[in-house]
């Protein structure tokens, strides 16, 4: 028995020794992978908060010159402008492109795909389809307990605003801030299901994105809530802009004053913050209507 007890205590440092050789394996979103985390090219700013904030920043290896939240994915290379440079996607050999489904065309993610790279697009709609989104990305680069984090965020601020909904039901226009057009949320968009979510009717295009909508047109919808995606340096301009016009003095929401504002990208992007947009869009509605 003291023989085997000294061979175990001259082995035991040994074994130690070598364990600790070994590649350490990563935490990435709660689960334990092996080897580095995967490479990831961020073709729009949502996809890149998204990553950045549900999952890794280091797995981010690319981004477009727009992104710019969390603020620590601006140190890390841009790949696209306008359009994507291949080359540059190339160079950086990611294992995935990652990208918002309403801003690139097939040919852009059949080029990217020709040269072997896999690619995901967020596309959803709804609330739901986000969330399913979000488990499908976790179950691809393993960040499943921050996505179920993330995901009962989104819940609790959707069970929120509908437990609490403003009446009357308000008709609403999302509209963002600047150009020349007024681009309006279209009532089959994403960010028409979130504020179907906290109480509101949608007005604006037949459209699942963004777009275009004339003034005659937004007058006929009569909203009695707009709310405008702006940021905190352009936001008195943007509203004296909105209110000055016009062409758009007979709408109600203009008329009446209620005119509201909201942080323009969390309003845009399917990334990392739509819990804050649910929470927000709702306080705004409500806050509208009552006052």
């Amino acid at each position: 028995m003291g023989c085997m007890r000294a061979a175990l205590s001259l082995l035991l440092p040994v074994a130690v020794a070598l364990v600790g050789c070994g590649p350490k394996p990563q935490q990435v979103g709660g689960a334990l992978r092996e080897g580095p985390p995967p490479k990831i090219v961020s073709l729009s700013p949502s996809t890149t908060e998204l990553i950045g904030s549900a999952f890794d920043t280091r797995m981010l290896v690319g981004r477009t010159a727009a992104d710019n939240f969390p603020s620590n994915v601006t140190s890390i290379p841009v790949v696209a402008e306008v359009k994507p440079d291949f080359e540059k996607i190339k160079k950086a050999a990611p294992g995935l492109v990652i990208y918002d489904g309403d801003l690139y065309n097939d040919a852009d993610i059949k080029h990217i795909e020709s040269m072997g790279i896999t690619t995901y697009a967020v596309k959803a709609k709804t609330i739901g389809e986000f969330e399913k989104e979000l488990y499908e990305l976790g179950n691809k680069l393993g960040g499943e307990t921050n996505v179920s984090s993330y995901v009962d965020r989104i819940e609790r601020e959707r069970n929120a605003a509908e437990g609490a909904q403003p009446t009357p039901k308000p008709k609403v226009a999302l509209i963002l801030a600047g150009g020349g057009n007024l681009l309006v949320a279209g009532t089959g968009s994403f960010q028409a299901d979130v504020l179907k979510t906290v109480g509101g009717e949608p007005v604006g295009p037949d459209a699942d994105r963004f777009a275009p909508m004339s003034p005659e047109a937004l007058v006929a919808a009569a909203p009695d809530v707009i709310v405008l995606g702006t940021s905190k340096a352009t936001a008195d301009k943007d509203f004296a802009t909105l209110k000055s016009n016009p062409r758009l003095a007979t709408i109600p929401a203009i008329r009446n004053g209620k005119v509201t504002a909201l942080n323009q990208d969390e309003m845009v992007r399917k990334g990392g913050r739509v819990d804050k947009f649910i929470k927000n869009l709702h306080l705004a509605v409500t806050f509208q209507v009552q006052k």
